[in-house]
């Protein structure tokens, strides 16, 4: 069995031995977004509400060099729990030493469940689904209809810490090679003082690409809430399995309307 691949089945653990009594998120009175790390949380747009989610991203992969504007999530609470998301194609470009390519990506639409009461103190479980449309341009498009579902836990360990699990399926693809692919991430989260918190994550794809090797990706950074309603981010990673230079610095914007 591949290491990494054992590392996923180990990340389903905090799923299935979370501890019931801790309290969980911020509730729905603070903005909750899911970036700037690749684990979502648990907490769902309040009913008739909407959240706008987006960075920029500068990112090298050994001698491609790539930005992408947007990375956009419209969130839209839809009440019982519940709420419609929808990923707006960034604005994409790439360059090595022969060619530079341009153009919008993909769009994905899909939505997340809640599976507890937010007000209770349990751990708080969500599922989610999504499907990526093939919208993007060449080369910066996949070109093929991509479905993922996961399951999402979150629980706060203590007035400094909380932990966010998840573990998805996908049906990915790679320049339109379709492959089945497991995700699976862990993120722990420090408060540092009221609204301002940091955060590591580690991040799996198995495999990480058609017909490659699996991807490990660790990340880490801040992000401060602005009031109950804004939130800023700033965060790197880098590609544990890569054998060259393979890292990325974001910043990002929360905003939400009720």
């Amino acid at each position: 069995m591949r290491f990494s691949r054992l590392l996923l089945v180990l990340l389903v653990l905090p799923l299935l031995s979370s501890r019931v009594g801790a309290k969980g998120h911020e509730g729905p009175d603070k903005i909750d977004p899911d970036r700037p790390g690749f684990t979502d949380g648990a907490g769902i747009v309040p009913d008739g509400a909407f959240q706008v989610e987006g960075g920029l991203v500068f990112d090298r992969d050994a001698a491609t060099t790539g930005s992408s504007l947007g990375d956009w999530n419209v969130r839209l609470g839809q009440g019982n729990n519940w709420e419609v998301r929808l990923g707006l194609p960034s604005y994409r470009q790439e360059s090595d030493p022969f060619s530079e390519t341009r153009g919008f990506q993909d769009f994905r639409a899909g939505f997340k469940l809640g599976l507890t009461d937010p007000e209770l103190k349990a751990p708080h479980w969500a599922v989610e689904g999504q499907l990526t449309a093939p919208t993007g341009a060449v080369g910066l498009g996949d070109q093929v209809w991509q479905p993922r579902l996961g399951a999402i836990m979150e629980d706060r360990l203590s007035y400094w810490w909380s932990l966010t699990a998840n573990v998805h399926f996908a049906r990915a693809a790679t320049a339109g090679a379709r492959f089945d692919q497991w995700q699976g991430g862990v993120s722990l989260d420090r408060k540092l003082k009221p609204g301002f918190r940091a955060y590591v994550e580690i991040f799996l794809l198995t495999p990480g690409t058609a017909g490659g090797g699996d991807s490990t990706l660790l990340t880490g950074g801040l992000y401060k809430r602005l009031g109950k309603s804004l939130q800023l981010d700033a965060s790197y990673g880098t590609d544990l399995s890569a054998t060259g230079t393979n890292h990325f610095v974001q910043v990002g914007v929360a905003r939400l309307w009720d």
